[in-house]
């Protein structure tokens, strides 16, 4: 466990309110087949990282990182495909019930936990081929997570994200009326009555973010998502727009570059290069 005195005031807050949260609500199942639905496929960024994963770093003999794993469900499908796979959060609330999944499922072998910060983390040099991470990056401090990223990856190995991007214009147009009285701010999805509640320090990423990234890892790649699915906030159909965003970007790729969702590939040089 991390002493709450190691923690920074910012680290604090985000284990606090995650450990709040976990009171409320926690995962006691995990969908292994999760990703063969038939929602997902490539125009989906969840779904691409997962498939790049398997196609550039396939198992079994392979360590992968569950970067902020939460409650640990992601972690524990790369356990059932064949990874040795380590996973870290700050909520020592999450990391109960990640370690209390693979106790259930059997991969207490297979899937490590640990609460650790992003910013000092207790892995070796060198040790992990991939590290994978969903809606992480913006929970933390970037000029510390990305050089310990560089430095427990392998050479070769590469450092996978989905998050969303800062849309400066288009944030000011969804907080302001007469959008704001169709979709209240907190509302995720209206049809469906799905909320959301951002922590006090959580940001989306910036072009000034994606420079240190590269400045540590020259050989970085952003793909960007959800330009027309962004309708999905009024709507009920997410998959059918994520869809007509996937032919769109083909026929137009110039359209993609207005995506607010992201995905980021942080590859480390192989000794040769």
């Amino acid at each position: 466990m991390i002493k709450s005195m190691e923690l920074t005031e910012r680290q604090q807050r985000e284990r606090d309110e995650y450990n709040e949260r976990i009171s409320k609500t926690h995962l006691t199942e995990v969908d292994f087949d999760h990703f063969s639905q038939k929602r997902f496929g490539p125009w989906n960024p969840y779904w691409y990282i997962y498939n790049y994963v398997q196609e550039h770093y396939p198992p079994p003999d392979r360590e992968l990182l569950s970067y902020g794993c939460g409650q640990g469900a992601h972690a524990l499908r790369y356990a059932r495909l064949g990874y040795r796979v380590s996973g870290f959060d700050i909520s020592d609330g999450n990391i109960g019930v990640a370690q209390t999944l693979a106790e259930k499922y059997g991969y207490v072998s297979r899937a490590k936990f640990s609460v650790q910060p992003a910013e000092a983390l207790d892995y070796p040099d060198e040790h992990f081929d991939v590290l994978v991470g969903e809606n992480i990056l913006h929970h933390v401090e970037l000029s510390e997570a990305v050089p310990e990223m560089r430095r427990i990856l392998k050479p070769g190995g590469c450092a996978i994200f989905k998050d969303s991007l800062q849309t400066p214009f288009r944030d000011r147009i969804r907080r302001s009326p007469p959008v704001t009285w169709v979709l209240p701010i907190g509302v995720k999805n209206r049809v469906r009555g799905v909320s959301y509640h951002d922590t006090d320090d959580e940001r989306p990423l910036n072009d000034g973010d994606f420079q240190l990234m590269r400045r540590h890892f020259p050989q970085m790649d952003v793909v960007k998502f959800r330009v027309l699915s962004m309708l999905s906030s009024v709507v009920s159909n997410r998959p059918l727009l994520e869809r007509f965003d996937y032919w769109m970007f083909k026929i137009l790729p110039f359209t993609r570059r207005f995506g607010d969702n992201v995905v980021v590939i942080l590859k480390k040089e192989t000794d040769a290069e």
